[in-house]
């Protein structure tokens, strides 16, 4: 019997291989269709990846079914009978019949069947052939493919947008990567802040769109906030707890002349004892390094240098976080695109553009009193991810949109009117701020 395996080896070899062939041309036309389905998806839907499961689908599907099929197994009976079809004449089948049996006829069948299969050649008789249907198909398929080339397909251009709103993130991630690595190495905070900008930089490599930027944008800014607010916090604490409260009252309602003149009148020494017992008190690094160099200051009798580092440090403005978002390292702007790109805040301002720079384009502007219908509408929204939106109601109009007055004649009446609209409409401080140093900043 296992002559009759070894006679029988060559034509289950080409068993397999005829079968791969045919079961591997439907796996390609198969693949074919999905190619054809999936092109006229990316039709419909934004598919970056399209093509990439195009191949996908036509080397898995055709490989998986070659392979299946080459892979399954053959029993010793149907490779005879295929030879047997083939010109043997039911010999093969016989002998596997009537393997294990001894007798005379049955082992001179057997030696007749062994010779007649070593003179088979099953390359010869059993030619590689695939179904005509499933190369028509594949031929059809790759037809409707190509034609396909030749309709505009709409979702390019939203792909190109795509590409390039990831090329301005990768832009902005090297910006910010360059900003971290430009930072005061001195300052307590900067391996922290580093952290937070590498983070940051990460994010918008991986954004896919204009609110993960603008998601990772707002976590960065807002822990650096925190970082101000704590070196804030920790300063006016370590300066009430030194008995220096007077200067910090004055430091905390935005004084720092007042707060000079407090120091200018005390001893030089006892004030600089006073701000080294109050950077002992510290925690926070940053702002005990901010009281320690003031008083260094008084030691060496400069009240209005002191003055100045306290009043950077109760203003949170001492330490790396605030020099991340002064120089914008943290939070970039928007060139152009729509506010699609990350802003970028110069301490505590939240917009980046020079608005003096547009006085002399922007001579005359309309007077919301002036104008008809309800007004404007302002949307305020809270943290990104939130959901929460709230509405503001910004002033009513009266009489028509043709008149225009100068620009510094309307200018109060907007900022009255926008001011007001953010106190009822109970914003967060932060965002009533940036209404206030908007307006300012036109005066």
């Amino acid at each position: 019997m296992r002559e009759m395996k070894r006679a029988l080896a060559p034509v289950k070899r080409r068993i397999r291989a005829q079968r791969a062939f045919e079961w591997g041309a439907w796996g390609a036309l198969v693949a074919a269709a999905c190619v054809v389905g999936l092109r006229a998806a990316s039709f419909l839907r934004m598919f970056e990846s399209m093509w990439l499961w195009a191949a996908f689908a036509a080397v898995g599907l055709t490989g998986a079914a070659a392979l299946i099929a080459a892979a399954w197994p053959i029993a010793d009976l149907t490779a005879a009978r295929r030879a047997d079809s083939l010109g043997l004449m039911a010999r093969a089948q016989t002998a596997v019949a009537l393997a294990g049996e001894e007798s005379p006829m049955a082992q001179m069948q057997r030696a007749d069947a062994l010779e007649s299969l070593r003179a088979f050649e099953p390359r010869r008789a059993m030619k590689l052939r695939a179904p005509k249907g499933t190369w028509i198909g594949v031929l059809a398929c790759a037809a409707a493919v190509a034609l396909s080339f030749l309709i505009p397909n709409p979702q390019d251009a939203l792909i190109a947008r795509r590409e390039q709103f990831r090329a301005d993130m990768a832009a902005q991630a090297e910006r910010v990567e360059q900003g971290a690595n430009a930072l005061d190495a001195d300052k307590p905070e900067t391996p922290e802040v580093r952290r937070l900008l590498g983070e940051l930089s990460q994010a918008l490599r991986r954004s896919e769109d204009t609110r993960d930027a603008l998601e990772a944008v707002d976590r960065t800014e807002r822990r650096l906030l925190s970082m101000q607010q704590r070196t804030a916090g920790d300063a006016m604490n370590a300066l009430n707890g030194a008995g220096l409260q007077s200067i910090a009252q004055a430091l905390e309602n935005g004084n720092g002349q007042t707060a000079q003149e407090t120091l200018e009148a005390m001893d030089a020494q006892s004030a600089a004892d006073a701000l080294s017992d109050a950077a002992q008190q510290a925690g926070d690094a940053t702002a005990a390094q901010a009281l320690s160099e003031a008083a260094n200051a008084m030691q060496a009798g400069n009240a209005a240098q002191a003055a100045q580092l306290l009043q950077a440090a109760m203003s949170g403005q001492s330490g790396a976080a605030a020099q991340a978002m002064a120089m914008g390292a943290g939070l970039g702007s928007s060139d152009g695109d729509g506010g699609t790109g990350p802003k970028t805040p110069a301490g505590n301002q939240q917009g980046t553009g020079n608005p003096q720079k547009q006085t002399g384009e922007y001579e005359t502007i309309y007077d919301p009193t002036r104008l008809g219908g309800a007004g404007e509408t302002v949307n305020e929204s809270g943290e990104i991810g939130k959901g929460t939106v709230t509405e503001a109601q910004i002033g009513t109009g009266m009489g028509s949109i043709d008149g225009s007055v100068p620009y510094g004649q309307a200018l109060p009446e907007y900022q009255q009117q926008a001011v007001e609209a953010v106190q009822n409409a109970a914003l967060p401080g932060y965002a009533q701020q940036w209404v206030t140093d908007y307006f300012e900043s036109l005066k």
